[in-house]
C-alpha cells in the first residue's frame, strides 16, 4: 500500500501534574490521514516506511505506530481516523517554520506524506521519487 498524500502537522497536548501541584502541558505532534484510509490502515498498528517531505528536506522514519483518536459517525458506525505522531524534534521545526503566517490563526502546517507498508518480495521498497 502506498499513500502519497499532502496532510497537515497537528499539535495536542498531555496536561500532567508535576510535583508542585502545577499543571504542565507536554506537547505531541500527529499526522491524520483522511477517512477514505480508514478501512486500509484498519488491520495495521505499525508503518513500515514514512517519508515526510518539506520544502527544505525530506525525513524517512521507518516502524512508525498509527492510533486511532477521533471518530466520524456514518449513522451508527463509527469510523476511526487513524493518525501517526511525529518525533518532537521533527515536529518542533514543522511548526516553527510556519508560525509566523498561521499566528492567531491557529491553523496546522501542511506538509506531503509518504507511506509505504509493503509485504512480501517488495519488502522494503522506498516510496517513489518526487
Amino acid at each position: 500500500m502506498i499513500i502519497k498524500e499532502e496532510l497537515k502537522v497537528r499539535v495536542k497536548y498531555n496536561v500532567k501534574i508535576n510535583s508542585q501541584g502545577e499543571k504542565v502541558k507536554y506537547p505531541y505532534y500527529i499526522v491524520t490521514f483522511p477517512i477514505e484510509y480508514s478501512n486500509r490502515l484498519k488491520e495495521r498498528k505499525i508503518l513500515k516506511n514514512v517519508t515526510i517531505v518539506t520544502d527544505e528536506e525530506k525525513i524517512e522514519l521507518s516502524n512508525v505506530k498509527i492510533f486511532s483518536l477521533e471518530y466520524y459517525r456514518k449513522g451508527e458506525e463509527k469510523i476511526p481516523y487513524f493518525s501517526i505522531s511525529i518525533p518532537k524534534e521533527i515536529g518542533e521545526k514543522l511548526i516553527a517554520d510556519f508560525l509566523p503566517a498561521l499566528e492567531g490563526r491557529g491553523f496546522p502546517s501542511s506538509i506531503w506524506v509518504y507511506i509505504s507498508h509493503l509485504r512480501g518480495s517488495r519488502e522494503g521498497q522506498r516510496p517513489p521519487p518526487i
